[in-house]
């Protein structure tokens, strides 16, 4: 009975000696393991665990791990640092969001529209400064990290801060009363229509009340539903 009593007590005090010799007895937050080196629990790091672990999120800038890959996951996304007393980033300047996941629209488009990310710019055919393209897909390793501005009628620029100026006729270009634009399509037998855009992304189809508005109130319409049937004088008209 002596004897397994001395062997449980060794024991006991090895494992006290052993924890006592990982750093800070693993501040809680993990186990001593072999050669004294604390082993830490999730999101917990440094040598005694003591720090909180930030958010991991695909790095902006990186070594390459394979071929095409050179954004393999990182701490704070590589563009910024980590509170390790809090676990939250602070992100470099123009960086954003959990983990500095995403770009800053400039300015915060100015409150004069909203931010999007590329992949939504890219299908985005409804705003023709943006030029994108319906049915678009954008799946590069950027498409929810790269953010641009989509600005409000009546405003323009890389961050919608610039008032768009009003559209018409350059007054210090004479003799242009009553011009008439002709569109002639050399197609017999064919058919279609007209479609109109304003500077900020709307469409009109042949209505003549809409074309005024946008061109002018001496603008006149004039369509023909079998294109073989007028001329090109005729459409001149």
């Amino acid at each position: 009975m002596t004897k397994w009593l001395f062997i449980v007590t060794l024991l006991a005090i090895l494992a006290s000696v052993s924890m006592a010799a990982c750093p800070n007895k693993c501040s809680g937050h993990g186990k001593c393991g072999l050669n004294d080196v604390c082993q830490c629990m999730q999101n917990w790091v440094n040598g005694d665990c003591s720090g909180r672990q930030c958010p991991f999120t695909r790095a902006w800038h990186d070594t390459a791990q394979r071929d095409d890959d050179a954004h393999y996951y990182a701490e704070y996304g590589n563009r910024g640092t980590c509170d390790r007393t809090t676990g939250e980033c602070a992100c470099d300047a123009g960086f954003v969001g959990s983990g500095c996941r995403r770009m800053q629209c400039p300015n915060d488009y100015s409150g004069h529209g909203t931010c999007e990310f590329i992949e939504e710019l890219a299908s985005d055919s409804f705003h023709h400064r943006i030029g994108g393209v319906q049915g678009r897909k954008y799946t590069l390793w950027d498409q929810e990290k790269v953010m641009g501005c989509v600005c409000d009628a009546n405003f323009e620029g890389h961050d919608c801060s610039f008032h768009t100026c009003p559209k018409g006729d350059d007054p210090l270009t004479p003799k242009q009363y009553d011009m008439v634009q002709a569109i002639v399509i050399n197609q017999p037998g064919g058919e279609g229509y007209l479609t109109n855009h304003d500077p900020y992304g709307n469409a009109y189809h042949d209505r003549e009340d809409h074309a005024r508005g946008i061109l002018g109130e001496r603008c006149y319409v004039r369509q023909y539903s079998n294109c073989s049937t007028a001329s090109p004088q005729q459409r001149a008209q």
